[in-house]
């Protein structure tokens, strides 16, 4: 496996903008929850709900169609009030991901094509088409990070689409065989091919193992399962480095981190909360939720329900240690 070819222009475009994101100290944090309180996020009358997309800071986006009408609409939340309703009348578009700054990442079903999207104060927002490798357009945004990199697809290439640009950037050494995960908010991507999963960033390509499972990438970290399928396998938070920094009892199931290393886990018992190793805190007892999203806040956001009727749901984080 070979990683080269538009390498330099993406280490350079990282080590660029590595100032402003802050280092996560994830273990030296506090507890910052004991209890949250579960509140269901509004929804117009008018549409018929999908699912929350993605969450982070105080913004929540999610999805849906209409009722009367062809079409589909992007609804935003900030400190779980609608802020924002984004209606695409004869077309299928949905958000991917969003970061703390309320810039969402769409996707065009039908013209294959994908955008960034930010509140300027007009009735529209503004959208930033993003652009294929040339002559390609068929392009798929899939995920967000703190700084506004997106991460997504050229025709199946994985690309970045650095903060502020329409340009797309290839992620070096990948190719369409290749399956993406997340984008760390220092610019490193994780992805994985037949030979294992890879944290691709400014120092080269970094392996987790061919027998890690990755589930989720949030600020400098990605969670899963360390020498899955063998007796060793454990549940673990890895760092951009490769670095396995923490361990989860056999009962945990990560499905998303945090920028300060906390870990959301669901499983049979429930959604749980790790603030460290150690400390597990409860946060519904119900598997029901899915698709679910965590912030920095330790805020938690899914979806309630069924193809009948969906709720969205946010369990605020609200009793403090």
């Amino acid at each position: 496996m070979v990683f080269s070819g538009g390498w330099r222009v993406l280490a350079g475009a990282l080590l660029l903008a590595t100032a402003v994101v802050a280092p996560a100290t994830a273990s030296a944090d506090p507890i910052a929850c004991r209890s949250w309180d579960t509140v269901e996020l509004p929804v117009p009358p008018a549409v018929k709900f999908g699912g929350v997309a993605a969450a982070a800071g105080s913004y929540a986006v999610g999805n849906g169609s209409f009722q009367s009408m062809y079409g589909s609409t992007v609804l935003l939340w900030k400190d779980g009030q609608e802020v924002k309703q984004l209606s695409f009348f004869r077309s299928v578009v949905g958000a991917a991901d969003v970061n703390s700054s309320g810039t969402v990442l769409l996707n065009s079903t039908f013209s294959k094509a994908a955008s960034r999207w930010h509140d300027d104060g007009s009735a529209d927002g503004v959208y930033q088409g993003l652009q294929g490798l040339p002559g390609e357009y068929e392009v798929q945004g899939l995920y967000l990070n703190e700084r506004g990199d997106a991460l997504g697809t050229s025709k199946g290439k994985p690309v970045v689409w650095p903060a502020g640009s329409a340009t797309p950037q290839r992620v070096p050494g990948t190719d369409e065989s290749w399956t993406l995960a997340g984008i760390a908010d220092d610019g490193s991507v994780l992805g994985s091919n037949s030979g294992g999963k890879y944290w691709i960033g400014a120092s080269g390509a970094i392996s987790l193992g061919a027998t890690a499972e990755v589930t989720a990438v949030g600020g400098t970290y990605a969670v899963g399962t360390a020498d899955a399928g063998t007796e060793d396998a454990r549940a673990v938070r890895w760092n951009t480095s490769g670095e396995i920094t923490a361990s989860y009892p056999y009962f945990a199931s990560p499905v998303a981190v945090n920028s300060r290393g906390h870990v959301l886990s669901q499983n049979y018992a429930g959604i749980l909360v790790w603030f460290d190793p150690d400390s597990g805190f409860e946060v519904n007892h119900s598997t029901g939720p899915n698709q679910l999203s965590f912030t920095d806040g330790d805020d938690v956001y899914g979806t309630w329900g069924d193809e009948t009727y969906r709720t969205p749901l946010m369990f605020d984080c609200s009793g403090n240690a």
